[in-house]
């Protein structure tokens, strides 16, 4: 069992998170009290002050930002595996996370990064450490020799290189591509204690959907027959995930319902609530989009919603593509938590499962 230990360059957060964010701030604060302090106090003046501090500021940020990341890069320090064990020091101080244990890791590659070449961004945390690490000039392919499971790797990179505190590797590198070759099996050996993975594996990934039908269908459940009733019960039954009250998944099947906020109120705080009807959509027939915030104001009592029971204050929309039983298009629109929050892992296995390649 060899130990793997490597120098790393490791971008502060201070340079790359807290030093821009601050640099922002003092313009666009600064300006409106610059403008203040020539005599032009009226309240029109502060609102031109906010606007160009904004835009002076952003501009200030973006001239700066390269500058910053230079200097957040300057220092190395060291990061190395042993059995299942991280260890990485930043600065003077030591800190660990073992992979043997409960933890939670999520590895992303996409086609390229930010600066044209192939990367892998990992990011791994427990109850108390995390520790993010990017390797700059290996792809997917790279990953799935190591982490055979293409559908838990995300295809959208993280880029840690343009900002994300976070440890920087290269490959070609000998001793680096050893240690990371090394991390990505351990994390293979002991997926059994990564939550995100465990999600990810209540989807059956490798099953073939067979629906009955190749259309959305809508299917009264409230006043309708009792064979819709029960064909709706069955395929509740045989749910494998719901992220949502509102919409579950089943091996063949995305069912799911739209209401108004009366019932959306009846499904968080109940947990139990049957709509008039139900729209049943085809696996392999039908596509998500990925979530777009919606902006609508009139919904602040579903963002409170959202934010009290999955702590994620934006209102998302989720839009399911298929056909109508006439073969014209069809969308329907749900509303969805954001990217972050509590359940997000599986609400991002949701939608892979329904666009995964059949």
């Amino acid at each position: 069992m060899g130990r793997f230990k490597i120098g790393a360059a490791y971008k502060s957060g201070w340079y790359v998170v807290v030093i821009p964010t601050l640099f922002f701030l003092i313009i666009l604060l600064g300006m409106p009290a610059l403008l203040h302090a020539l005599g032009l106090k009226a309240t029109n003046h502060v609102i031109l002050g906010l606007v160009l501090g904004f835009v002076v500021g952003i501009a200030a940020c973006i001239y700066a930002y390269k500058f910053l990341l230079k200097m957040a890069t300057e220092g190395n320090d060291e990061i190395s595996i042993e059995g299942s064990v991280i260890k990485w020091k930043r600065g003077d101080s030591w800190k660990s996370l073992d992979l043997g244990s409960e933890h939670l890791a999520r590895i992303n590659s996409g086609p390229q990064d930010a600066f044209g070449e192939p990367a892998i961004d990992l990011v791994i945390h427990n109850k108390t450490d995390s520790v993010g690490i990017c390797m700059h000039g290996r792809g997917r392919d790279a990953v799935l020799k190591l982490f055979p499971h293409e559908h838990f790797i995300s295809e959208t990179n993280i880029n840690h290189g343009e900002g994300f505190p976070e440890f920087d590797l290269q490959a070609g590198i000998e001793k680096t591509d050893g240690f990371f070759n090394k991390l990505l099996a351990s994390l293979w050996t002991y997926r059994k204690f990564n939550e995100a993975f465990e999600t990810h594996g209540k989807f059956p990934w490798k099953t073939h959907p067979e629906p009955a039908f190749t259309h959305i269908r809508e299917v009264i459940y409230k006043q309708g027959p009792d064979a819709d009733r029960e064909f709706i019960d069955i395929l509740k039954k045989e749910s494998v995930s719901s992220p949502v009250p509102w919409l579950c998944i089943t091996p063949d099947y995305v069912v799911g319902y739209t209401h108004t906020d009366a019932e959306f109120f009846m499904d968080i705080v109940t947990g139990n609530n049957d709509p008039e009807s139900y729209f049943v959509m085809p696996l392999g027939q039908v596509s998500a989009d990925e979530p777009v915030l919606k902006p609508d104001f009139a919904q602040m009592f579903v963002r409170a919603m959202l934010k009290s029971n999955f702590h994620e204050g934006d209102v998302f929309s989720l839009i399911i593509s298929g056909t109508d039983d006439a073969g014209h298009e069809m969308k329907i629109e749900f509303p969805w938590p954001g990217a972050s929050g509590e359940g997000s892992d599986e609400r991002s296995a949701f939608i892979k499962f329904i666009n995964r390649k059949i």
